[in-house]
């Protein structure tokens, strides 16, 4: 297995070091193209989200009498919240964010803990806390807290956990520990989330292949357990397998959501019923809000809609491995490259539940699911990623020159409408 070490090592090195050239002298015309890609992507998500949240809210608003104007005041407040987080945290600088990592993971991993023996059960998962007020979900600031604290380990003990007993004992044991309370309380949706991120951000930092394939078969190993004491995650495998190899041109039973999601997506056609005009959101899809969004996204603004949010994910990840290429500190490379694998595997396991590609696994949509802690980390996730954009060689100044030329913009604009009204 040296041999393909060394050929991953060498990949690595070639790929994943920080990008030299004319744009680091503050050369090149666009040195904060990632930071504005990544900025209005993700306002045009979380505004399309708010969009299709009070949509598919609506039925549920209009059949409770007296909460129509509160379905729509909470997620105004939350978007409003995350979205001043997001800008709030760009502002912060690297020394901040290192500090921040251990706070957040010890408080989200606190929260975790206490929801596994206080939480409230929701669809089978013990993995909400209910504060009266709003109800959080702690495994989605873990996430955060994890991407961050994994980045600090990988660039303090590099060394000590490339391999040996210093890789089994430091990964197995942040692993355990973070992945642990949330198979405890029985959401294996996001626990694959936390896998995926941990496997990647391995992969770039270079731990040996020997530690990386036996962690992606203990996890392997341990899903399929999971899935075989339960019987609602059985049934659900179970049920789409038979999606899967039956040639029936009909089946018996009533119709599954992954059945009223494709039947939405294929009402939509090429540019949508129109804007709220949905019919499978009137009690066809439970979970049309959440982890359903996508198809009401679907059948309101059809192939058009569904493709342009598509791309600007696409956009968005992009940007935010680009910022990783480019960075000159390693925390800050491995932040991106935990962030954008967060917002990737999110979107096509969401994607790909709603489209019958993948067994349901309870995961939302980013940035456009209902879910005000799932929204709020990722606008804080991605206002970190906004501060390493910022330090990205010539963006500072570039940022200036920017804030400048609005100011001197504006500033003609008033006195031109000053003279006009004399």
């Amino acid at each position: 297995m040296s041999w393909f070490n060394q050929l991953k090592s060498t990949q690595l090195n070639r790929s994943f070091q920080p990008v030299i050239s004319r744009e680091d002298d503050g050369s090149s015309q666009r040195p904060v193209q990632p930071y504005y890609l990544i900025l209005f992507s993700a306002l045009f998500l979380t505004a399309v989200g708010f969009i299709l949240v009070y949509s598919a809210l609506s039925v549920k608003a209009l059949e409770e009498d007296g909460r129509f104007w509160a379905e729509i005041l909470k997620p105004t407040v939350f978007t409003a919240f995350g979205v001043g987080g997001m800008i709030v945290a760009s502002r912060l600088t690297l020394a901040w964010w290192r500090v921040l990592s251990y706070v957040t993971y010890a408080v989200a991993l606190l929260l975790q803990v206490i929801t596994i023996f206080f939480g409230k059960t929701i669809g089978g998962n013990r993995n909400w806390l209910d504060l009266r007020v709003i109800t959080v979900q702690p495994s989605e600031l873990l996430k955060l807290g994890f991407i961050m604290i994994l980045a600090t380990m990988f660039t303090y003990v590099q060394h000590q956990i490339r391999s040996g007993v210093g890789a089994v004992a430091y990964l197995t044991g942040i692993c355990a520990l973070t992945v642990g309370p949330v198979l405890l309380s029985r959401d294996l949706g996001s626990a694959s989330i936390f896998i995926a991120i941990f496997v990647i951000m391995c992969f770039v930092s270079e731990v040996s292949w020997r530690y990386l394939f036996g962690f992606i078969l203990v996890g392997i190993f341990g899903a399929s357990t999971l899935v075989a004491i339960s019987p609602s995650r059985r049934h659900r495998v179970v049920t789409f397998w038979e999606s899967l190899t039956s040639s029936a041109p009909a089946k018996s039973g009533p119709a599954t959501q992954t059945d009223h999601a494709l039947w939405a997506i294929g009402n939509g056609g090429l540019t949508g019923q129109g804007p709220g005009a949905s019919r499978e959101k009137w009690r066809h899809l439970p979970t049309a809000e959440s982890d359903y969004i996508f198809a009401i996204l679907g059948e309101e603004y059809g192939f058009v809609g569904a493709t342009l949010v598509l791309v600007t994910f696409i956009v968005l990840i992009y940007n935010i491995f680009a910022v990783a290429m480019r960075h000159q500190k390693k925390w800050a490379r491995l932040l991106c490259v935990g962030v954008g694998t967060w917002i990737a595997v999110q979107t096509i396991v969401n994607v790909g539940v709603v489209i019958g590609v993948f067994p349901v696994l309870g995961v939302p949509l980013p940035f456009i699911s209902k879910g005000y802690s799932s929204l709020m980390s990722l606008l804080l996730g991605l206002g970190c990623v906004l501060s390493q954009a910022r330090t990205l060689p010539g963006a500072r100044a570039a940022l200036q020159a920017n804030r400048g030329w609005a100011m001197r913009s504006t500033s003609l604009v008033g006195r031109a409408s000053g003279k006009g009204k004399k």
